[in-house]
């Protein structure tokens, strides 16, 4: 395997950032008593250097993001740093990797210790990235050459006196595609669906054991329907898979949105409906908790069909005039774009149903990585509006029962 990077994390340089101490969001308790859930701030991307001057820090969209022996690694995505979509800005892919060392929530700490920056081998947006006890297995993506097959994955190492950052390569996908979906139960790795070159939605379902890479991805049982960013949970008490909302894309159509949510049972490779989300959304995040599916913001696609609505008039427009004007409505819609819906969903395997489960407290992220850490969640980064990235790392954090 090939080690692209080597990377000395210097502990001088992780100096305390106390992010949580400002502009912190309110906590939201409305629906949420079971599960105590506090939203926090956590911290952000450092300023990025324009100049000689430090400016904010635009943020990403489809990030690489995961967590590795207690650091939590954010970087590569896309954003729009020379002008917005509307404003005839074109999107930019990074490789820029920041590694953060977490710290114990059970000491009290409540922030995180300010980044090291390392580099991904390539510049790489809307990968599928799922943290293992082996690393951060970082499938797939895209970048200005189009859609990737490559797999790589992220391990802090923490043997030796100083940390250090080390990205090999694992087996490459059989087909390039992004915005798959990814889980991981114990060693082995799911990956589903995802976006092909020719922008066609797949039905792919594989497997990687990470104890035995030298066989690749293995097959499964296609998707009852193809599906990219949806989000693939693994239930490891159930043996079972579940893959939540999504969505596909069609030719010369209206972008398929789904509300349906299916299992599949490791033991008997079967997949089976279960009960629909209450409304069609995309580009959500999730995790499992105290036995529960949890399901976070996501886009419902109203803005998105509008655009759409407005491209295939643009593409088969012969007048010059209504082109423009049909140009200026699209950028208009997507300038006052309104954001993503903030409800939190929660699922119950017993009972096979959804309920709501509370709002986030914050502009609600999509296209990124929500990660289970600590009996919580972290939710680094993502889009909150068309073209506009975000810069925080929030952390919903179970608050201690009196």
């Amino acid at each position: 395997m090939r080690n692209f990077s080597n990377i000395l994390l210097t502990p001088i340089l992780l100096i305390m950032a106390l992010f949580a101490s400002c502009n912190n969001p309110k906590p939201d308790n409305n629906g949420v008593d079971s599960l105590n859930l506090h939203w926090t701030k956590l911290g952000e991307l450092p300023p990025e250097s324009n100049q000689g001057q430090a400016t904010p820090n635009p943020g990403l969209a489809g990030p690489v993001a995961g967590i590795s022996n207690g650091y939590l690694v954010v970087g590569g995505g896309s954003n729009f740093p020379k002008g917005l979509p509307w404003e005839g800005g074109n999107k930019a892919y990074h490789r820029k990797l920041y590694i953060y060392r977490l710290l114990n929530k059970e000491n009290g700490d409540t922030a995180l210790l300010s980044p090291v920056i390392g580099e991904f081998p390539y510049s790489i947006g809307y990968p599928a990235c799922v943290s293992t006890d082996t690393g951060i297995v970082v499938a797939g993506g895209e970048n200005e050459t189009g859609p990737l097959s490559t797999v790589e994955l992220i391990h802090i190492d923490k043997s030796q006196l100083e940390p250090q950052l080390k990205i090999t390569s694992l087996p490459s996908l059989p087909v390039a595609c992004s915005g798959a979906m990814i889980t991981a139960m114990g060693s082995k790795v799911y990956l589903a669906g995802g976006n092909n070159a020719n922008g066609h939605t797949l039905g792919q379902f594989l497997l990687l054991d990470l104890t035995d890479t030298a066989k690749g991805w293995q097959p499964l049982p296609e998707l009852v329907q193809p599906t990219s960013f949806g989000v693939l949970y693994a239930d490891q008490p159930s043996h079972t898979i579940y893959l939540a909302g999504g969505r596909k894309s069609n030719v010369q159509a209206r972008t398929t949105f789904y509300a349906s949510l299916f299992a599949f049972n490791t033991e008997n490779q079967n997949w089976e409906e279960k009960a629909n989300l209450p409304y069609s959304v995309s580009a959500a995040t999730g995790i499992t908790m105290q036995g529960k599916l949890l399901f976070f913001g996501g886009d419902q696609g109203e803005t998105f069909h509008q655009t759409e609505d407005l491209l295939l008039k643009i593409a088969v427009a012969k007048d010059s005039t209504e082109k423009r004007q049909l140009t200026l409505q699209k950028n208009t819609l997507q300038q006052h774009h309104p954001g993503f819906t903030r409800q939190i969903l929660a699922y119950n395997p017993a009972l096979d149903q959804w309920k709501p489960a509370g709002k986030l407290s914050f502009a609600a992220q999509v296209t990124t990585t929500a990660i289970a850490w600590q009996k919580g969640v972290i939710i680094p980064c993502g889009e909150i509006r068309a073209g506009i990235r975000y810069a925080n790392i929030i952390e919903g954090a179970i608050n201690p029962t009196p």
